[in-house]
């Protein structure tokens, strides 16, 4: 019986007749069914509240999902297509009307509806009945609020009559796109029809288009990969809490040993497969990062949910007012807070005496990040400016904190430095895309403040970074960023380079292993 608040709206039903097995409909709470008007009579003697027919007039019709067998163009193989609605309901069409579904279509077009979000009504053949009741059963029980889609594809939608065949055909190569009314700069990769990257002509033969935007994208940069299957299409959602990997079985078959891959490093996870509760995840790794599991048994739906890999956390402490920098750990405002400690390099190994203290708080308004930096020897820049930012500061001693908000694109962040002369610089990094990114040309409206304490060999470097340079328009309680905390202190040959998380590289530009800020409640 489904007694959940739900945040999805669960498929409707649209039958013509009561089923022999009308009792079965009574255990679903809330299951919405519409009668053509004149059998509503019929319906009044089951006790069953039922609505017209006349209230469908909103609702797009849409095929069955199905595969078809098609030759390929080389050779005489049949080739599964796979019919999904997925792009109808990703272009806009919200409400929609799954009508006269074929026998064994009705759990995976519940399925695919509740995977995208739909508002839908399914007119199920009356054997597939039982089956279906128990697809809303499970789909009520693994609802959750929905988490944004984890694409790095944009699909600008032009009106281009090839847009539908594209977007079931990136769906079908497991290609995370996103419809958007012009060129996203957050996204990997852009597709707009008609452009000089993208000219119509390319848009006759859809397959090599799709494979040029596959090339674009790259297989080390697809946000999922599926082997082992040629009838699976998923849809991967997250956000700071974790993902959320759909998996849709369009055949009418189970299909065992799906191997899945999904971009980003997250913790073993939970596996629910539609009519296989013992199920569970099995050969799961993260490589090349990457996250890797198998599952054992599809039928119709699946979907995994996994939370983040074990990240460092940073506690910021709410301030209501306004805060003046200090880049004083004992002023009022920062006495209590607790600090994390850096001591350790970007490969773990440890490091002595410069042990770095970082604390935060943050206001309405912005981020505050303060670093105690502990030195032997300090690296400063000749004659340094603090008017303007500094090229290159981390040439010389610097603290510095990479800070991003968007889940589906981690490659994407902002990072800001400060040096114990108290210059400064900030960047709009991309991973990704370095040649294309922004760089030290994008301008924040950050605020810093150091000072040197020469007797305890300390300086102390305060950032004041406005949530709107961040992106975030409502920062509240609970929220987090990502983040990775790095410091580089003294003169080489001997420089230190000092990592809140492991890098496992040269270099502090792996977001893959960044950790969490998160925005604390009331003290």
């Amino acid at each position: 019986m489904i007694a959940f608040l739900l945040a999805t709206v669960l498929p409707g039903l649209l039958l013509h007749e009561v089923p022999s097995n009308v009792d079965v409909l009574k255990h679903v709470v809330g299951l919405r069914i519409y009668v053509p008007a004149e059998q509503t009579g019929a319906w009044a003697s089951t006790g069953i509240s039922v609505q017209s027919t006349a209230a469908l007039k909103d609702y797009v019709p849409v095929p069955p999902p199905r595969i078809r067998m098609q030759t390929a163009s080389a050779a005489a193989t049949a080739l599964p297509w796979v019919d999904s609605n997925g792009w109808r309901i990703e272009r806009g069409a919200h409400k929609v009307l799954y009508a006269k579904l074929p026998e064994k279509s009705a759990t995976v077009a519940a399925a695919e509806a509740f995977v995208f979000g739909a508002d839908a009504v399914l007119e199920p053949a009356l054997a597939d009945l039982p089956n279906l009741l128990e697809m809303l059963s499970f789909l009520a029980a693994v609802d959750q609020p929905p988490k944004p889609v984890m694409a790095n594809i944009g699909l600008v939608d032009n009106g281009a009559p090839q847009l539908p065949e594209i977007m079931n055909l990136l769906a079908r190569r497991n290609l995370m796109y996103r419809v958007v009314p012009k060129p996203d700069k957050s996204l990997d990769v852009n597709v707009e029809l008609g452009s000089r990257e993208f000219p119509a002509k390319e848009a006759e033969n859809p397959y090599e288009l799709a494979q040029k935007i596959r090339a674009k994208v790259g297989d080390d940069r697809r946000t999922l990969r599926l082997f082992n299957t040629s009838t699976v299409l998923g849809r991967v959602t997250a956000d700071s809490s974790g993902a959320r990997v759909h998996l849709l079985n369009y055949g009418t078959r189970p299909v065992s040993w799906v191997q899945v891959r999904v971009l980003g490093k997250y913790a073993p996870g939970r596996l629910r497969s539609f009519a296989a509760p013992d199920a569970a995840l099995v050969d799961f790794g993260i490589r090349a990062g990457g996250t890797e599991f198998t599952v054992p048994v599809l039928n119709a739906y699946a979907v995994i949910d996994l939370p983040p890999a074990s990240h460092a956390l940073l506690l910021s402490s709410p301030v209501r007012a306004p805060l003046a920098l200090s880049a004083d750990p004992e002023s009022a405002a920062w006495r209590g807070t607790t600090p994390v400690i850096l001591d350790t390099d970007y490969n773990g190994s440890p490091v002595s005496g410069v042990r770095t203290e970082v604390r935060s708080l943050w206001t309405p308004e912005a981020l505050h990040v303060l670093f105690t930096n502990e030195y032997q020897e300090l690296n400063p820049k000749p004659n340094p400016n603090t008017q303007t930012e500094t090229p290159r500061l981390w040439d010389w001693d610097v603290s510095e904190i990479f800070l991003g908000v968007q889940p589906e694109r981690i490659t994407s962040y902002k990072e800001f430095q400060v040096s114990p002369q108290g210059e400064w610089l900030d960047l709009d990094i991309d991973r990704l895309d370095p040649k294309a990114q922004v760089g030290a040309a994008w301008n924040s409206r950050m605020q810093v403040r150091a000072r040197i304490d020469p007797v305890k060999k300390v300086w102390y470097g305060e950032f004041r970074i406005p949530f709107s340079d961040l992106g975030i328009t409502s920062p509240k309680a609970g929220s987090e960023l990502r983040a990775g905390i790095f410091r580089i202190a003294g003169r080489a040959p001997n420089r230190q380079y000092l990592s809140w998380q492991v890098t496992n590289g040269k270099t502090f530009h792996v977001p893959e292993n960044f950790g969490i800020i998160r925005l604390a409640g009331s003290r």
